[in-house]
C-alpha cells in the first residue's frame, strides 16, 4: 500500500511538471521530489531513477546550471550502463544529451568537473 501511495505522488509530480512549464525553479523542485521517492521505492541504481536524472540534467543545462547538468548525467549515465551495458540506445541516448552539454561547455570555456 505504502508503495502504491508513493507512486501515485510521483505521477502527481511528473503531472505537475507539465503545469510548471516555463517556471523551471518549480520545475526542479518537483523533478527533485520525484528522484526522491522513485530512489526510495525503486534504489538508487533503479533504471527510472536515471531517467529521471537524464530530465533532471536537461533542465539544468537549460538553466545554464552547467555543473549540476554534468553531475545528473554521469549519475545517470552510470546507472544506465550498468543495468543495460554499453551499447543499449537508453545509454546512447543519455551520452548523447550528455555529449551536448560537454560540447556546450567547451564552446564557452568551461570544463567539467574532474571525475572522482
Amino acid at each position: 500500500m505504502l508503495a502504491g501511495c508513493a507512486f501515485k505522488r510521483t505521477v502527481i509530480f511528473i503531472i505537475a511538471l507539465g503545469h510548471a512549464k516555463g517556471n523551471s525553479a518549480e520545475a526542479e523542485q518537483l523533478y527533485r521530489r520525484a528522484l526522491a521517492i522513485k530512489s526510495t521505492l525503486l534504489g538508487p541504481d533503479h533504471p527510472d531513477v536515471a531517467v529521471t536524472l537524464n530530465n533532471l540534467a536537461i533542465l539544468s543545462k537549460s538553466q545554464a546550471d552547467y555543473r549540476k547538468a554534468d553531475h545528473a548525467y554521469r549519475r545517470a549515465l552510470a546507472i544506465l550502463k550498468k543495468t543495460f551495458g554499453p551499447s543499449h540506445p537508453k545509454v546512447a541516448t543519455c551520452k548523447a544529451n550528455y555529449g551536448r552539454l560537454l560540447e556546450h561547455m567547451k564552446t564557452h570555456g568551461m570544463r567539467p568537473e574532474p571525475r572522482t
